[in-house]
């Protein structure tokens, strides 16, 4: 069974001076300190897909995207 991983996408800083970003959320669904941009976003889908890793995304408009391993 893979692991999922979990982003949620809020802004990183304030939202006039912030950048959008995906939280990685930890296992009680909590913010992490860790983040991926937006610009990254699908470069590091595909490497943690690389690692066998399913991935859950929330969007800041509520959509939820769900990535299986490969």
């Amino acid at each position: 069974m893979a692991t999922t991983i979990k982003l949620k996408q809020d802004y990183y800083g304030n939202q006039d001076y912030g950048k959008r970003a995906f939280y990685i959320l930890d296992a009680d669904g909590n913010y992490s300190f860790d983040f991926v941009f937006i610009e990254d976003l699908e470069e590091w889908i595909d490497w943690k897909r690389g690692e066998g890793k399913s991935l859950e995304i929330e969007y800041a408009d509520g959509n939820l995207r769900i990535y299986d391993s490969k």
